[in-house]
């Protein structure tokens, strides 16, 4: 089953290039909120599969196709009652690739070629609402702490103490150990003995934001509020923060967690929203899901390094851990790290090429799940 959604987050013309619901191309990329989130993903599969009706291609297995209209919202409406109507027609299939990792040059240190990572799991989330309320009162006449400095000197601590590194104890594993063997000397090394440098990868990985979501969960602070008037003492300060969960711990583990760095009775937490991570699928060399899906991947992007890894963000395969033990979310877009703030941010925006690329991934990936079983990687053809 190959899963998407149609929907987009909201976009404004101000500070875009070119306006966001045009799809104008300039300098070779197709400009558009959702050129990589992710409606490339949506007309790639959508061409692939006509032009293999115009071939009038007869598929040997049944493939499903399913396109949400509501995932940047939780997928309630879209992909949760596409898979209710599954469920009840019984329907079991063997594997799900939804939207997820990307193909990203310079990921990894000491690594010059691409990593395309499949994430085989996915990040879980709680949603957390802190809270502090006193009495207010004049401004000329303030007590030793505010409402404002409580939750203040609370969110700093939250900051200052992030929550514990997990490596080696999900996908982000399996990275490493991939990617190393296409590393130089020196980092080769290092993860061939993870049992000694291990905590020195882990390190480094929590170097940099696009690594350090890969090792453990994370806190975003996203909203503050306090405050009426400039001469009045806030009666109430509130913030939200936003965690994504490691597949290591859980939610009450985290919240557990927040609860002893903040360590203040005056400091409400409440949960807003939450989701327990999603279990790991098999990527192991017997697995036709994740090799079928490598074997793809290495027909479009030969120089690619394919490894298993973590969604951080998430998707509506939530939705349908019941259709299947094997849910793998990959996109064949090409990035490199700067890249990634397009994702819900402005200039958001694909090339010609890759646009073909992914057209071209889909079409082969729908030849290669066809097969009876797993068949030596070939280069593909210029059939399409």
């Amino acid at each position: 089953m190959l899963s998407s959604h149609l929907d987009v987050v909201p976009a404004s013309s101000e500070s875009w290039e070119l306006p966001p619901f045009e799809a104008q191309v300039k300098d070779g990329f197709i400009y558009g909120r959702g050129a990589v989130d992710v409606k490339q993903a949506v007309m790639g599969t959508l061409e692939a599969v006509e032009y293999l009706l115009q071939r009038r291609h007869q598929p040997n297995r049944t493939i499903y196709i399913a396109f949400g209209h509501d995932e940047e919202v939780a997928g309630g409406d879209g992909a949760a009652a596409i898979s209710r109507t599954l469920m009840s027609r019984g329907v079991k299939v063997e594997f799900i690739l939804d939207e997820g990792s990307m193909v990203i040059k310079d990921l990894v240190p000491g690594l010059d070629k691409p990593v395309a990572m499949i994430s085989t799991s996915e990040k879980g989330f709680v949603t957390l609402h802190l809270s502090v309320n006193t009495t207010g009162g004049h401004s000329s006449m303030p007590e030793r702490e505010s409402s404002i400095g409580i939750l203040a000197n609370a969110v700093a601590r939250l900051e200052a103490s992030p929550h514990p590194n997990m490596f080696g104890q999900g996908p982000e594993v399996g990275l490493v150990e991939n990617a190393g063997q296409e590393m130089n000397f020196l980092f080769r090394i290092l993860t061939s003995n993870l049992w000694m440098f291990g905590p020195l990868i882990s390190r480094l990985m929590s170097m940099k934001p696009s690594t350090n979501a890969l090792v453990r969960t994370t806190t975003a602070l996203t909203e503050f509020r306090a405050g009426i008037k400039s001469n009045v003492l806030a009666p109430w300060a509130e913030a939200t923060v936003n965690h994504r969960i490691h597949p290591a711990q859980t939610v009450d583990e985290v919240i557990e967690f927040d609860r002893s760095i903040i360590n203040d009775g005056r400091v409400k937490i409440e949960v807003l929203e939450h989701h327990e991570p999603l279990p790991l699928s098999p990527y192991g060399p017997d697995v036709f899901g994740y090799q079928t899906i490598k074997t793809t991947i290495k027909q479009i992007f030969p120089d690619a390094v394919v490894t298993p890894g973590l969604m951080v963000g998430g998707t509506d395969s939530k939705h349908y851990t019941q259709l299947t033990d094997n849910i793998y979310r990959f996109c064949p877009t090409f990035v490199y790290p700067e890249d990634l703030k397009m994702w819900h941010g402005i200039n958001e925006r694909i090339s010609i090429k890759n646009y073909e690329q992914t057209v071209n991934f889909f079409y082969h990936l729908l030849l290669n799940a066809d097969m009876g079983g797993l068949h030596p990687m070939h280069a593909h053809g210029s059939e399409l």
